[in-house]
């Protein structure tokens, strides 16, 4: 995790954990920070005791960072967050690298999830010391999915909308998460469905439990 909690301003951003649950939906009886979401969500997390007690799920390991944005501008406040995803026995390519773009919704937290244009580029990032975490505007792709947390009982939570997120990867036409999120991990679980409704990816037994194992 980052010293210095970095505050970013992005013009036409529009990066989870997951995406767009209407904002109505969400149930906050706690004051949501971004700070708070955002610590939260940065470090090095994996799901090894679940997957050792059921093989139904395999071994991934998550790892993220605060990174500075340079060459946008606007008005909007937040913090920008790099993440890794990978299975543990192909540790060094991540099957998934995203820009989780972490801002005030009301009274939650939205987090918009990014695509890179040339992902490979940024791979180990959060190896690098804290000043050298930049990451060009230009290497942003246009974002599909948000999803707006609330707090409650000392969690953030959220999902998708019911509809769920646009996809093309695995067969699927959509996305569906649903994210739980505390200071000692992130249960997270993402599904892909086709045109008729049907899953094609994902986990059929749950989320995945990823602990926090280091900073």
């Amino acid at each position: 995790m980052m010293k210095n909690t970095w505050k970013q301003t992005v013009f036409g951003l529009t990066v989870m954990i997951t995406p767009p649950l209407a904002l109505a939906d969400v149930m906050a009886s706690e004051d949501a920070t971004i700070e708070e979401a955002a610590t939260w969500l940065t470090g090095t997390f994996n799901n090894n005791e679940q997957a050792a007690a059921d093989n139904r799920f395999v071994a991934v390991s998550l790892k993220s960072c605060q990174v500075q944005l340079k060459g946008l501008e606007s008005q909007e406040l937040g913090i920008a967050l790099h993440v890794e995803q990978a299975v543990n026995y192909n540790i060094n390519r991540p099957y998934r690298v995203r820009l989780y773009w972490i801002t005030e919704a009301g009274n939650n937290v939205e987090s918009r999830v990014y695509r890179y244009t040339d992902e490979s580029t940024l791979v180990g990032l959060c190896l690098k010391p804290d000043d050298e975490r930049v990451i060009e505007a230009r290497l942003l792709a246009a974002s599909d999915c948000s999803v707006f947390l609330g707090k409650e009982n000392g969690f953030y939570s959220g999902s998708t909308p019911k509809k769920g997120c646009p996809s093309s990867f695995g067969g699927a036409t959509s996305t569906s998460s649903e994210v739980t999120l505390g200071p000692v991990g992130i249960d997270s679980w993402d599904r892909g469905f086709d045109a008729a409704g049907l899953q094609v990816w994902g986990s059929e037994s749950g989320p995945y439990k990823f602990r926090r194992v280091g900073q």
